[in-house]
């Protein structure tokens, strides 16, 4: 496996957006552009490029606006801009495209997790065109109590937009580790020990967002929740959705069954959804032989797209 990195100007017309590619030892048969989700940053997936480089794919990640080498100081983590759902969606599309330019001619995938299944959403909307498939994994459930509470964050995002937010954390994630271990903030995230371990001990996962980074993240859930990227897209549109059933992010399969029904509204025929029973929110990171399993169905389903 061969790994190249580079960059390429944001949206926002001021950072530098940091990429990683993994190539396959032969020429790829196809493009996996993973979209990973908040607090997190592209060589964290190198054991996950390694899996998919062995199945014939080339891999590709970038950083997001506030995420890893994007960044232009420690400052920045979690901090978006004043149009950051709009950079976050067009940075996607950005390096979308420059693997286009690499590629031409090869069937392209995009996989979102967690914050980037939402982000994912949005840019299928409005570019499916460019992609052969999609899959959206850890995927979010939106809350009730957001709507009534969208007003105080934006107001408080004027006053305090680059402060990491720790109230907002709690409020966002506090509860999730009472389903499993209350003692662990981190449980919710994975049924690895290990991986949770190291997930706390790197600087550049799990840090804090800002209140601008919070109400980004809401504000595109909101946008996602609405349902209209679902009805741009073209009705024999590949598209896979996956979650563990002990995931709180998706509310216990909430998410699941909400997908479903708009699947159903905007009659599209080539969705599968799949839910592991005892997984929980980051599948790429659960203790094995859990994480090969996801892996191994998520390449046959692209096995399946390429040759369909």
């Amino acid at each position: 496996m061969q790994k190249q990195s580079g960059s390429f100007l944001s949206s926002d017309g001021q950072h530098r957006i940091h990429t990683v590619i993994w190539l396959p030892a032969q020429e790829p048969k196809a493009v996996l552009q993973i979209v990973y989700g908040m607090a997190e940053y592209a060589e964290r997936y190198e054991p996950v490029a390694r899996f998919f480089t062995k199945q014939g794919l080339a891999v590709a990640i970038h950083d997001h606006l506030g995420h890893g080498k994007s960044i232009r100081s420690r400052q920045e983590l979690g901090y978006f801009g004043p149009n950051g759902q709009e950079n976050l969606i067009e940075d996607s599309h950005l390096w979308t495209q420059r693997l286009h330019q690499i590629w031409p001619t090869k069937p392209l995938f995009i996989l979102g997790h967690s914050m980037g299944s939402i982000i994912t959403s949005l840019v299928l909307g409005r570019y499916a065109a460019d992609y052969t498939g999609g899959i959206l994994m850890g995927n979010v459930y939106l809350p009730k109590i957001l709507a009534p509470v969208m007003p105080m964050i934006r107001w408080k995002a004027k006053l305090t937009a680059k402060r990491p937010d720790h109230g907002l954390n709690i409020l966002a994630f506090g509860l999730y580790s009472w389903y499993f271990d209350r003692l662990e903030f981190f449980s919710w995230l994975s049924n690895d020990p290990a991986e949770i371990e190291k997930y706390k001990q790197d600087p550049l996962l799990g840090f804090t967002f800002t209140t601008n980074g919070f109400l980004t993240l809401f504000t595109l859930l909101q946008m996602q929740a609405k349902g209209d990227w679902l009805a741009q897209l073209p009705k024999d549109f590949p598209l896979l959705a996956i979650s563990g059933r002990k995931d709180p992010v998706g509310d216990f399969g909430k998410q699941q069954k909400w997908l479903a029904q708009m699947v159903a509204n905007n009659r599209l025929k080539k969705v599968t959804k799949k839910e592991w029973p005892e997984l929980r929110h980051e599948l790429f990171f659960e203790r094995q032989p859990d994480r090969t399993q996801v892996e191994t169905y998520i390449a046959n389903w692209l096995q399946q797209q390429m040759f369909s």
